[in-house]
């Protein structure tokens, strides 16, 4: 077995040790995830030095071999982990996190969960998510996609060297993929850095804006450094260090990340692998040679794998937040079972007996791994929709038939419904977590299709649309948005015409001037096609003389917009004839407060997870009053007095902190529509 390089194993200790503590206490190194960066370029030249090998070799690359070995050396660690996080989740998670880490769970199984991740991260709901056990995997299926096409691309270019040349020449080979790897760093980086620009959230977990930095450590097999002095190697190498451990300090979470700012890592790592190895005690290979280190090192794999679980799962396991103490502890036995790991499963499968050792056992392991794995998601997910399609049809049977103590309805008194907040047998806080608007009524059917990715629902009308007495505009974001089927519920039975103009993050009252106060310039972006947008929207209104009425909801407190500046715009709308409404938003949870899952983990019984929430001042109540718009309030279906409520009529309120569960906002339907309906025949 060839020996392993010190520097290499101390640049892996480096770069987990940063993602770990990065993990653990976020605020202490604010970049670390720069870790896995370092990883990146680790593989790349490894992985090229073994392919570029067997080619001067063989003249080729025996794809089998390469895939087996890749399968033997980290899908054993891999898959008890997922086993182990799966176990872990059928025992621990709530049912509001249970089917998200399902999906996770068996998309890390076929290694695709970076491409999940980046779908997740450009919902504009979804980017809500609880960051599920196996979040972490996005960063070995980028990897295990770089083994799949890495060696395919080394074979395609010495396929192309020998059609072109009519050899096999080895110095030919070696030159054309050097130029291969050149022209993946270039092409990779330069989308990197457009796409981080376009969409960092997305562009964080995709492969193409990742290649780049595999294509660094390639493109180091054919750099030399032993032309130069050792005292430049050794001051290149510190400098490497420098770079790595001065990007895990000065990033944090708003950088531009990958893009241009990934060459400071990245190039950082790659330094320290050109410089190699050196005997003086003033080298970084002094440093790294320290037996902990190598240690670190060695399980630096298995760490990775087995920290983050850890993380997720402890305030499930304990019921309590994460403290100091509890940190060092979950690190101390993170060292353990990664220990345990290597020692115990990939050091014996790497030193099993050839037979075992052989491309059709890895091949059978991977298969039926796999199986195993995706078979028991896929399965209990398929369950769970069975049941939620049970639910769902058991509720919209309650709600046509007007069970006075279903949802909303429990907070009216004449209902006299006997503790409207309380935790009984009929509430499902898993259901509720997936009750979201997108999957249910309007927003499920063309042409209002819309899986809130950002971009304006589809141009849709819903109601009557032979002879409305009343046609109404329902304009803003997804707080409009979760009101839209409450609405054309109610629209339908009142002989009412609804066009619902919405666009997520959007108040459809965003101007130039307001673009001025926008608190972020990292929001740039977003507020110009907000203002683009809004223009459209209004200039639309004041030309239509088919709109009786323009309604505009938000959640005002997220909007930078000020209450003079919507009123003025709703003035112009009302100079058209046409009657402008305000609806109050939705008092939400706390921040960052998830509703089902703080329903389903709390102890109490009684109204749980209810809250008081602040006087905060909210400019479409205050644009109301300056532009004599009426305004429709239905706080009092959603709180008592000064306290606000996540369970209500046997429903969960909110899907997360801040949205209505589609049923929940359907037993608000009778209200919505009567509260306008006064809203319009008084003005």
């Amino acid at each position: 077995m060839r020996a392993k390089r010190v520097d290499i194993q101390g640049l892996r200790a480096l770069a987990v040790i940063l993602v770990v503590v990065y993990h653990l206490w976020p605020g202490r190194i604010t970049g670390g995830y720069v870790g896995v960066d370092v990883f990146f370029v680790i593989s790349g030249f490894l992985i090229t030095a073994h392919l570029l090998s067997e080619v001067e070799r063989t003249g080729t690359v025996s794809l089998s071999k390469f895939w087996a070995r890749r399968v033997r050396r980290l899908l054993p660690a891999a898959f008890t982990v997922l086993g182990a996080s799966l176990a872990a989740a059928f025992v621990f998670l709530p049912k509001s996190l249970f089917e998200q880490a399902l999906f996770e769970i068996g998309a890390s199984a076929i290694y695709l969960q970076n491409w999940v991740l980046a779908g997740d991260s450009v919902d504009y709901l979804a980017a809500d998510n609880k960051p599920s056990i196996v979040q972490h995997y996005w960063s070995l299926s980028v990897e295990e996609q770089f083994y799949i096409v890495w060696p395919l691309l080394i074979v395609g270019t010495v396929w192309v060297a020998a059609k072109v040349r009519r050899d096999r020449a080895s110095s030919s080979n070696r030159h054309l993929i050097a130029v291969a790897l050149l022209v993946v760093f270039g092409l990779s980086l330069v989308f990197s850095i457009y796409e981080t620009a376009r969409s960092q959230s997305s562009a964080y977990f995709i492969t193409p804006t990742r290649a780049w930095e595999f294509a660094v450590g390639g493109l180091l097999v054919f750099v030399t450094s032993t032309v130069a002095s050792a005292l430049v190697r050794r001051a290149v190498s510190w400098l490497g260090v420098a770079a790595i451990v001065g990007s895990a300090f000065l990033f944090d979470a708003g950088t531009q990340f990958p893009g241009a700012l990934a060459l400071v890592p990245v190039l950082g790592a790659a330094l320290v692998i050109w410089a190699g190895e050196s005997d003086s005690q003033w080298s970084t290979t002094h440093v790294f040679r320290f037996a902990p280190i190598q240690f670190f090192g060695d399980v630096s794999y298995a760490v990775y794998l087995w920290h983050w679980p850890m993380i997720v799962l402890f305030p499930f396991v304990f019921g309590a937040d994460l403290t100091f103490r509890s940190r060092v502890v979950l690190l101390l036995v993170t060292i353990l079972l990664a220990a345990a790991t290597k020692y115990l499963i990939e050091d014996p499968v790497l030193r099993a007996p050839a037979r075992v050792r052989g491309r059709a056992p890895a091949f059978v392991f991977l298969a039926a791994g796999t199986a195993i794995l995706v078979g028991i998601t896929a399965f209990t997910t398929l369950r769970i929709d069975g049941d939620r399609q049970q639910f769902t049809a058991e509720l919209a049977s309650a709600i046509e038939q007007g069970d006075g103590c279903l949802g909303a309805s429990a907070m009216d008194l004449a209902n006299a419904c006997e503790s409207p907040h309380a935790v009984t047998d009929a509430l499902d806080a898993g259901f509720a977590a997936k009750d979201v608007y997108w999957n249910s009524g309007v927003a499920e059917t063309a042409p209002c299709a819309k899986r809130a990715t950002g971009a304006p629902m589809g141009s849709c009308e819903r109601g009557d649309l032979t002879d409305p007495v009343l046609t109404i505009a329902l304009i803003g974001d997804s707080h409009a948005e979760h009101l839209v089927d409450p609405l054309v519920t109610y629209a339908e039975s009142h002989q009412w015409r609804v066009l619902p103009l919405t666009k997520s993050g959007c108040s459809g009252l965003e101007t130039r001037e307001a673009e001025q106060m926008s608190p972020s310039n990292a929001q740039e972006k977003k507020a110009q096609e907000c203002i683009e947008w809004g223009e459209s929207v209004r200039a639309e209104m004041a030309e239509r003389t088919d709109v009786d009425v323009v309604a505009f909801s938000n959640r005002s407190k997220t909007k930078a917009v000020t209450a003079t500046q919507a009123a003025s715009e709703w003035q112009l709308i009302m100079s058209s004839g046409k009657t402008v409404v305000s609806i109050r938003d939705v008092p939400g949870m706390p921040v960052g407060v998830d509703a089902p899952e703080c329903v389903e983990t709390s102890q109490a019984r009684e109204d749980p997870c209810s809250w008081k929430p602040g006087s905060e001042p909210d400019f479409m109540e205050e644009a109301a009053r300056l532009s004599g718009a009426p305004l429709v309030d239905m706080t009092e279906f959603l709180c008592t007095d000064a306290t606000c409520h996540a369970v209500t009529g046997d429903l969960v309120v909110y899907f997360d902190d801040n949205h209505l569960t589609y049923t929940f906002a359907q037993t608000l339907s009778p209200i919505l529509g009567s509260k306008l309906q006064a809203a319009i025949e008084q003005h």
